[in-house]
């Protein structure tokens, strides 16, 4: 019989399985369901990528890499918890396809995770976010991004900022 964590587990990959377009994950209302809105975690990374200097490398490339992005912080997940359970490792194309597109996608748009100094790669680049959205969180408590992390299966220690 099922555990609770088993229910949250399959949760995430459905969620996963839901946000992949073309092989990457796209950033959109479905990323969330209906229990937490996706416009804090949508906010934030386009916040930073606007700091970062991404809108001066045109509309393509501003889309290319919020795609990357995303998809880097879905792969961070999708390993955490494809390591901690080998039942859910069926699932481990839908992550080998991310990491594929990924790669692919980088060798046209070459190190713009470096060129924006989002990271010193792009799994890099979403463990930075990742302390961004907490950085936010401490800001303005009323983005609730903490609970929208742990969705996500992330979790926030204070002591690696």
């Amino acid at each position: 019989m099922a555990n609770q964590e088993d229910f949250t587990k399959i949760r995430l990959i459905k969620r996963a399985r839901n946000v992949m377009k073309d092989k990457h994950f796209e950033l959109s209302k479905e990323v969330l369901e209906d229990d937490i809105q996706p416009y804090p975690l949508y906010m934030v990374m386009e916040g930073w990528l606007v700091e970062a200097g991404v809108r001066s490398l045109g509309k393509r490339i501003y889309s290319m890499v919020l795609k990357m992005l995303f998809t880097a912080f879905v792969n961070g997940i999708l390993e955490e918890l494809l390591q901690s359970d080998p039942v859910v490792t069926a699932d481990s194309k839908l992550l080998e396809d991310a990491k594929l597109w990924l790669k692919q996608t980088d060798s046209k748009y070459p190190g713009l995770y470096a060129r924006l100094e989002l990271g010193a790669s792009w799994p890099k680049a979403a463990e930075n976010f990742v302390n961004k959205l907490m950085d936010k969180i401490a800001e303005d408590p009323r983005l609730n991004v903490e609970k929208m992390l742990q969705v996500f299966g992330y979790t926030y220690d204070p002591d690696l900022n």
